[in-house]
């Protein structure tokens, strides 16, 4: 259930805060998103009861944009988000976290059809509620629950993704307790990774609405974001997309195989049958889709090709080697004529 801890802090809503942009209908919500929408790697933010226009909510999505996603936080409430003296029992009639967790699924389902192929979720009290029902489901790779409400042991039991649970020792809604019987629950599931995290001295919402003027709280509501993105990070991998390599490795590469992007001169194998391919390091390296480190076409040769460029700065360097060995056998005649001239 909710109760008054849900509402303390509460932010000043601004519909026009973030770095990114609103997008009008994403499965039927608007939705603050952030990152590059190209990207294939997507995580979703849902929200406490306050909604999509909460700042630090949207700082929170621009800094997971940042390190390589492309971040939808979507307005569960319909422009309805809780106001504060409003009646919980009214406010939840209106915004039950089942309605919440369907349209989540519809979100899923969008992003997939727009090229997202690992996609992660995060949930916020109201939202860890919505995020554990997904992480029932095959729909994403991974989860963040972030001081959530209304979640049971029950729900935990029923998880199949790797799962991240953050809470406070003073949340009194899922008290450390509960959080020691969602870690029991987990560590006796088989096959799914998971990591419960208890803060000390924080309350609920402490990982989103913190006062951006208390420095102790800043440094633990920044410690609980870093753990969520090393979470997305680990679990919610990128795919390349074949079309952007170049028609040298399409050949190469049969397409029902993965590929992951090689180090910057760094020979690859696709497989022990397939020819290998070099990348040249030089100007041609840009960023990718998801804002990652990633090569034209002009910088993907040809293994014979990588050779002969091999055996020709092994040529220049045995040249100039045989130059200095003459210029040192020259040297040392000289040396010895001089002494033979002075004896």
């Amino acid at each position: 259930m909710l109760s008054r801890h849900c509402c303390s802090n509460p932010p000043k809503l601004d519909p026009h805060c973030g770095l990114g942009t609103v997008l009008r209908d994403l499965a039927g919500l608007p939705a603050y998103t952030a990152g590059s929408p190209t990207c294939s790697r997507a995580v979703l933010l849902v929200t406490d009861i306050y909604g999509y226009d909460a700042p630090n909510l949207r700082n929170i999505a621009d800094k997971v944009a940042a390190a390589g996603f492309f971040v939808v936080a979507p307005d569960f409430f319909y422009g309805d988000p809780y106001e504060d003296g409003e009646s919980w029992d009214d406010w939840l009639s209106r915004h039950g976290t089942a309605k919440g967790a369907a349209d989540a699924i519809a979100v899923v389902a969008a992003l997939k059809r727009g090229g997202a192929t690992s996609i992660g979720a995060a949930g916020f009290c109201w939202g860890g509620k919505v995020v554990v029902e997904l992480a029932k489901t095959n729909d994403i790779d991974a989860a963040v629950l972030l001081h959530p409400s209304m979640v049971t042991v029950d729900d935990i039991k029923e998880v199949n993704v790797p799962i991240e649970i953050l809470g406070g020792d003073l949340d009194e809604l899922t008290p450390p307790s509960v959080l020691k019987q969602f870690e029991a629950a987990l560590s006796a599931k088989s096959g799914v990774d998971s990591f419960v995290k208890i803060f000390p001295g924080v309350p609920h919402g402490f990982s989103i609405r913190y006062d951006a003027n208390d420095k102790v709280a800043v440094k633990k509501a920044e410690e609980a974001q870093h753990d969520m993105l090393s979470w997305f990070l680990k679990y919610v991998r990128q795919e390349r997309n074949f079309s952007t390599l170049s028609s040298t490795l399409r050949k190469m590469i049969p397409q029902n195989n993965r590929w992951s992007p090689p180090s910057r001169g760094q020979l690859v194998s696709t497989s022990k049958k397939a020819p290998a391919a070099a990348v040249k390091p030089g100007k041609g390296w840009t960023k990718d889709e998801c804002g990652g480190g990633w090569m034209d076409d002009a910088h993907v040769i040809t293994v014979e090709e990588h050779l002969r460029q091999m055996e020709t700065r092994i040529g220049a360097k045995m040249n100039r080697l045989e130059v200095r060995l003459f210029s040192l056998i020259c040297a040392a005649l000289c040396i010895g004529l001089v002494f033979a001239f002075l004896q």
